[in-house]
Parts: C-alpha cells; sequence; structure tokens
C-alpha cells in the first residue's frame, strides 16, 4: 500500500507540473443547493434513516396476545433537515486541455439526536480532468478524482423519483472517500476506483463499522464500462470487497490474535434510454455482502479454521433490481415530472450451513417488492412533488444456509409531500498567473 500511495502522488505530482502553463485566467466558483420540507405518512412503523425519511421497509408483524400487529400503526412526519449546501470551484483551463476542480456538498441530516439535525458532509473531492488526442482527431478525456463521492455502483444510475432514499434499497446506495479514475473515449467511458468506507459501513460482531475495512488494509475495488450515443447508454461494472471481522479472540481468558476475511464480489448491469419527452431507467445488481451499501445483505460464521481460533465466513447472495419510467415536459418556466417505479429483492442465502448472522436489516426477508407513482411540479426554483409508495416484504423462517421459507406478508402505504426551493450561482474571478 506504501507503494501504492507514492505511485498516486508521484503520478499527480507530474501531472500538474506537465500542464501548468499557458493558461487563461479566470476561476470560476459556484454555490448550489436547495431548501426542501418533506412530509410523509406511513401504515406500519418500518426501518429507515434520517428519521425514516430514508425508507427501507416495514417491519416484522409483533403481535400481541390477541393477534394485533403492535407494529402496524399510521405515522405522519414533517421536517426540513434534508436541506443542503455546495459549493463547486474550477481553475483556468490550462495547457493540454487540463483544468483542476473541487466540490464541497453537506446538509443537516447529520443528528445529535432524535430532535436534533447536525450539518453533515455529503461530498469533498478534488478532480484532475484533461484531454489526449488518438487516432489524429479523436480525443481521449480523462478524469481522475480524489475524495469523498458517491459509490460508482450508485451514481452510474439514479431513478429521478421524489422520495429521498432514490430507490434504496433497490439500488445500491453510499457515498465514500475513493479514488477514481474515468477514461472517456467518442461513445465509451472506463472507471477504475479503489473505495474506503466512511459513513456506510459494513455490519459485523461490533455493529456496523468501517473498522472492519481499515483492518484489512485494502480498499474495495471496482471496475467498470459503458457505452453511450445520445439518448441511450448502457453500462456494467463489478466490485470485489475484503473485511476483517475480528483482529483478536478470548479463551479461557486469554486474548489470541486471529486471522478472519470476508471475499465478496458484486456486479451490476444498468440501462438508461429516453427521448424529449420519456425516459426509461433500469438497474440489476447480484451480490455478496452488500450491506455496506444500505442493502438488506451481510455474512455469516460457517466454521471454525485450522487453528482452532479463527472463524470462517460465508457472505449472503442477494439479487435487486429496479426500473423507472418517466414522462415530462419541456417547457421553459413550467414543467411536470410523472414517474412510476417497480423493484424487486431476492436472498439466496450463503449457500452452506452458516450461524450468527451479520446483516443490515431483518436476518429472515425472504423477498421484497416496491412499486410507486410520483408527480412532480416544478416552476423555476420550485419543485413541488407528491408521491404514493407500497413496499410488501415476506418474512418467514431463517434455515441454516440463510434461506428463508414459510414466508408470510406484510406491508406498508407511504405517502409523501415535498416542497423545494433550488438555488445555483456562479462567479467568474479574474487571478494574476502565479505558476
Amino acid at each position: 500500500m506504501k507503494k501504492l500511495s507514492c505511485f498516486i502522488l508521484f503520478f499527480i505530482v507530474n501531472l500538474c507540473v506537465a500542464f501548468a502553463s499557458d493558461y487563461d485566467s479566470s476561476y470560476t466558483f459556484g454555490i448550489y443547493g436547495f431548501v426542501r420540507n418533506d412530509m410523509t405518512f406511513d401504515t406500519h412503523r418500518s426501518l429507515g434513516a434520517v428519521n425514516e425519511l430514508f425508507y427501507f421497509l416495514p417491519f416484522d408483524r409483533q403481535l400481541d396476545a390477541e393477534g394485533n400487529d403492535l407494529n402496524e400503526v399510521n405515522q405522519l412526519k414533517f421536517l426540513g433537515i434534508t436541506t443542503r449546501l455546495g459549493m463547486n470551484f474550477d481553475s483556468p483551463l490550462y495547457s493540454h486541455g487540463f483544468r483542476l476542480s473541487a466540490n464541497f456538498e453537506a446538509d443537516f441530516c447529520g443528528a445529535a439526536s432524535p430532535a436534533i439535525a447536525c450539518f453533515r458532509l455529503r461530498r469533498a473531492n478534488v478532480v484532475f480532468d484533461w484531454e489526449r488526442k488518438y487516432n489524429n482527431d479523436n480525443v481521449m478525456h480523462h478524469k481522475l478524482m480524489v475524495g469523498q463521492a458517491f459509490h460508482p455502483m450508485t451514481s452510474e444510475l439514479l431513478p429521478d423519483i421524489v422520495s429521498l432514499n432514490t430507490g434504496c434499497p433497490f439500488n445500491p446506495f453510499s457515498r465514500a472517500p475513493q479514488i477514481r479514475y474515468t477514461a472517456n473515449f467518442t461513445s465509451v467511458r472506463l472507471t477504475a476506483a479503489a473505495v474506503w468506507q466512511f459513513q456506510y459501513t459494513t455490519p459485523g460482531p461490533q455493529g456496523n463499522s468501517n473498522q472492519y475495512q481499515f483492518d484489512n488494509a485494502v480498499p474495495e475495488a471496482y471496475l467498470g464500462a459503458e457505452y453511450h450515443i445520445p439518448h441511450f447508454k448502457i453500462g456494467a461494472g463489478a466490485e470485489y470487497m475484503a473485511v476483517r471481522p475480528r483482529v483478536s479472540t478470548e479463551i479461557d481468558g486469554n486474548v489470541y490474535r486471529v486471522s478472519e476475511h470476508v471475499h465478496s464480489f458484486a456486479a451490476q448491469l444498468y440501462l438508461d434510454a429516453g427521448n424529449a419527452n420519456w425516459d426509461f431507467r433500469m438497474k440489476s445488481v447480484v451480490g455478496q455482502n452488500l450491506g455496506h451499501l444500505l442493502m438488506m445483505s451481510g455474512y455469516g460464521v460457517s466454521g471454525i479454521a485450522h487453528d482452532g481460533r479463527s472463524l470462517l465466513y460465508a457472505p449472503l447472495l442477494q439479487s435487486a433490481s429496479w426500473f423507472t419510467l418517466t414522462y415530462h415536459t419541456n417547457n421553459i418556466r413550467h414543467n411536470v415530472y410523472a414517474t412510476v417505479l417497480g423493484g424487486y429483492i431476492k436472498n439466496f442465502g450463503a449457500g452452506t450451513e452458516v450461524s450468527r448472522l451479520y446483516t443490515r436489516g431483518p436476518e429472515n426477508l425472504d423477498q421484497m417488492f416496491r412499486t410507486s407513482a410520483s408527480l412532480q411540479y416544478r416552476f423555476r426554483e420550485l419543485n413541488v412533488g407528491a408521491e404514493y409508495e407500497y413496499t410488501g416484504v415476506l418474512y418467514g423462517d431463517v434455515h441454516p444456509d440463510a434461506t428463508v421459507t414459510n414466508t408470510h406478508l406484510v406491508n406498508n402505504h407511504r405517502l409523501y409531500l415535498i416542497v423545494m426551493y433550488n438555488f445555483s450561482f456562479d462567479w467568474k474571478i479574474q487571478k494574476n498567473k502565479s505558476i
């Protein structure tokens, strides 16, 4: 890892030196964001984040002595904590089409307590952007992004809906520190990234924590490719991750060092197609131990290693898919967006007998599905939206291999309303040459 860090630093320094000449003097500073208020009505107690504005799924039934479900409770919430502020910084255009830029973004979704919202970091990154010609007139556009941004499994395609959860847990969701390189050809884009966990973490013996990845000393790796032409793109990507649940164990009052690792793989396929008024999007993900992407997944203990102290682990396999179909107008001032969404999740278990499951979300989830319909009205900076969402979960009995049978249905009906004011301003600043 030291050699890799030194190589990256050497590459960045030489990149800047090579292009640090012949540039104009225009710097751009931009500020953007929105003031947003969200109201939700639910028919069932549910698992979620950000005071349940970021919705996952309804809890399994909890029956009282008369067979009534104690989780079947109507809930109404009204919150303004999703308000957001972001800043963009762009350098002049240097020689060879080289540019430096930076992005900072935060909102008020951090919670010191259920009743107190705190300013929290969403994104903070620096981008090195340059071009190179190949085959005479063709240009390859390079980008090297260093810092916190959306995970590649998230950012490649997102549904355009009212709900704050952007299709999660059917769609992977995470922002994380990373080093991401992209090469853009005329109609092809290649991506490679090394990703470290921060806010969105893996479940384990000490709860959800990024320490399991830190102790393994290897970042998550992602590779992706995309083909795009006007009004159409199709892409695929794959990721590998290894975490270390424990570094020691206690036996008969003595503490011993252990060597434990969970290896997991995931892949995604996505499509986006449309025209001036219609847009169709879909994404399908198949993978193991996807809890760090806010998906209902994890791993379990599958045995004991030869040393008699270290544990063996088996990741849970899950598939998740979603699609959206959107109709929108294209007026200068007034626009309407109407979207329908469908999603499906299936738990395939561990493929072997496991115990002591570590999962994000319920262990006894077999299948999950969602349908929603949303309508948004946008007038210049104003966005008013309404969405109806139905989420159903098949809960059941957990088998030794972590598959689930003998299921029963639990569902939630959600009505989501938003009122949002968007803002975006850019300024150009002249600065004397200093390089």
